[in-house]
Formats: C-alpha cells, sequence, structure tokens
C-alpha cells in the first residue's frame, strides 16, 4: 500500500464510485479553527487518483495601518475602529494600547457568546446607521465572520479553486452548548456555512 495521501490510499473504497469521486474532485474543503483568541483558516482540493490530496492553511489579507495589506495565515479576533476605518486581526491587535475597550476595540466576545444581557458597548464610536453595528458580543462575532467569509471566497476566487465549497468548523472545547448554540445559528445565517449536528 502506497503511503502516498491521494484518493485511492484515502478511502479506497470509494475509488469505482465515481460520483463521490466527482463530488470530491469539484469541491473545496475549508477548515475553520475558530479559535478564542485565534482563527486560523485551512482549504484542501483533490486531484485524481494519482494527484495527491493538497491542504494547506489559508493566508488572509489584513489591513495595515498605512493602507497596504498583511498576508497571514493567523487571524487574532480582535476588532478596532481607528481613523473612521475598521481592522480586523493583526492591526486591530496592535492598537490595543491606544484604543478603549468596548468603545473602538473589541475582543474576547468570542467567550461571551450564549448570553444576551442587552447592548454591552454603549458607548461605541461606530457611526449610528453605519456598516458595522457592534454593540454586543455576538454583533462583534458578526462582523468577524462575515470579514472570514470574505477572505475565503476573495481566496477561492484568486486562486481558481472549485467554487463548490464544504466547510468543517473547530468549536473551542471550552464553549457550553448556548455558546455553541449562538455560533451554530450565526454562521448558518451570516456565513451561509451549515455546521453537522
Amino acid at each position: 500500500m502506497s503511503n502516498q495521501l491521494n484518493l485511492g490510499t484515502l478511502v479506497p473504497s470509494l475509488i469505482n464510485n465515481n460520483i463521490v469521486q466527482d463530488q470530491l474532485k469539484n469541491s473545496t474543503f475549508i477548515g475553520i479553527d475558530f479559535g478564542t483568541s485565534t482563527t486560523v483558516i485551512s482549504y484542501t482540493i483533490t486531484g485524481d487518483n494519482s494527484t495527491p490530496i493538497h491542504s494547506d492553511v489559508m493566508p488572509v489579507r489584513q489591513k495595515n495601518l498605512d493602507g497596504g495589506i498583511t498576508v497571514n495565515h493567523l487571524i487574532p479576533s480582535c476588532i478596532a475602529w481607528y481613523n473612521q476605518q475598521l481592522y480586523i486581526g493583526h492591526t486591530a491587535k496592535m492598537l490595543k494600547s491606544k484604543l478603549q475597550y468596548g468603545r473602538n476595540l473589541w475582543y474576547s466576545f468570542k467567550m461571551k457568546l450564549g448570553t444576551d444581557n442587552g447592548p454591552e458597548y454603549v458607548s461605541t464610536e461606530l457611526p449610528q446607521g453605519g456598516e458595522y453595528v457592534i454593540e454586543k458580543p455576538l454583533d462583534a462575532v458578526k462582523v468577524f465572520v462575515k470579514y472570514l467569509k470574505n477572505e475565503i471566497d476573495y481566496f477561492i476566487k484568486e486562486n481558481n479553486l472549485p467554487s463548490k465549497v464544504f466547510y468543517s468548523i473547530s468549536i473551542p472545547a471550552s464553549f457550553e452548548s448556548n455558546q455553541r448554540k449562538d455560533l451554530n445559528q450565526l454562521l448558518v445565517v451570516i456565513a451561509s456555512v451549515k455546521i453537522p449536528k
């Protein structure tokens, strides 16, 4: 038996099943490690019997203060509103010492899922009626997930990957059932990501 990773060695019983092979070959598989402080996205695509399965981390664009872009596979779970711009990831994390939590900086919002005590960030600097609304932790997760979805879509298009996409989301083990429920509902509604039960 070969130690090369391909359809034949991964799932030998499916080799003669053309329907399954076509389904696998014409799809992009996205894995999201939705950690509490950092998120990482991976992708997998398949080829034919002789072509190995390709899997790698997905580099994600993150806006810099100077207007440039940093590309990194680590996405800190941090959002900042600075100079009328929204930053997600590394730049937002770097701005922590300059900004005020709940006013123009949001982090640790993933851990606050599952409870709704109404607006928590009442002194937000985000414009009323603007594109982004962050009044409670669920809103921050919503903004973060939309950003992830946009970056995944961009990467798939730019790299000419199959447009039929399947997702697998890794939810933090420390999440209670109410936190998992909030996140599951949010991912389905916002990112059109369906999570198996």
